[in-house]
This record gives structure tokens, C-alpha cells and sequence, in this order.
């Protein structure tokens, strides 16, 4: 491989990883929001039960209609629970692996032109 080859990978694996490391980004602003939606999920259900055991005994009809508005909240808490696609610790491998690529690139690639420059400095 020549130096002409590894410079343009290098610059190829760059913008590959500032790619990456925007996925990675989104995918941890998208596990935020998905918590925080749990959390209001989670406080809605509190309320329901204080709701549910504050009812008479007599209104069986409006307690099964709560329960079923828990379940409901649980197939909704559950859908924001799933992982969908590479989870958080997969992009934490692949950026780790492009950036020691780059990191390794970078070495052959300054140990190469410290050898060109004096290589050059002894013919000058």
C-alpha cells in the first residue's frame, strides 16, 4: 500500500468514524428521550393505582377500566423498553474499532513521512 493509498484511507476512515460517531449520538439522545418517556409512564401508572384504591368497592366497572388503562401502559412502556437495531454498547464497539484503525493508519502514515524527510534531509 502506498503512502498516496493510506492517506486517502485515512481520510476515508475520518469521515466514517465522524459518521459513526454521529449515530452514536442520536442513538444516546434516542435512549434519553426513550427513558423520559418511561419515567412519565411510570408516574401515570402511580396515579391510576392511587386512583384504583381510592375507589369504592361498588365500582367494579371503572376499576377494570383502569386496569385495562394499565395494561394499555404497559404494552406502551414495554415498546420504549425494546431495542431496536445496534444497541448503545455495539456502536461503542465499531467506533472503537474505526478509531484505533484511524489511530493505526495515522502511525504508519507519520512514521513513513518522518522516514521521506530525513531521507530527504540526507540527499539535500
Amino acid at each position: 500500500m502506498t503512502l498516496k493509498n493510506r492517506i486517502r484511507a485515512l481520510k476515508y476512515i475520518r469521515a466514517i468514524l465522524l459518521f459513526i460517531l454521529f449515530l452514536l449520538s442520536s442513538n444516546v439522545i434516542d435512549s434519553y428521550k426513550n427513558r423520559e418517556k418511561q419515567i412519565e409512564i411510570l408516574q401515570e401508572k402511580i396515579t391510576t393505582y392511587e386512583k384504583i384504591i381510592n375507589l369504592e368497592s361498588h365500582e367494579t366497572e371503572k376499576r377494570d377500566e383502569l386496569l385495562k388503562f394499565i395494561s394499555s401502559l404497559d404494552n406502551f412502556c414495554n415498546y420504549h423498553q425494546s431495542p431496536r437495531g445496534i444497541g448503545l454498547k455495539g456502536w461503542f464497539l465499531i467506533t472503537l474499532a474505526c478509531l484505533l484503525a484511524f489511530i493505526f493508519l495515522r502511525g504508519i502514515i507519520d512514521t513513513k513521512l518522518k522516514l521521506l524527510n530525513q531521507k530527504n534531509a540526507h540527499e539535500t
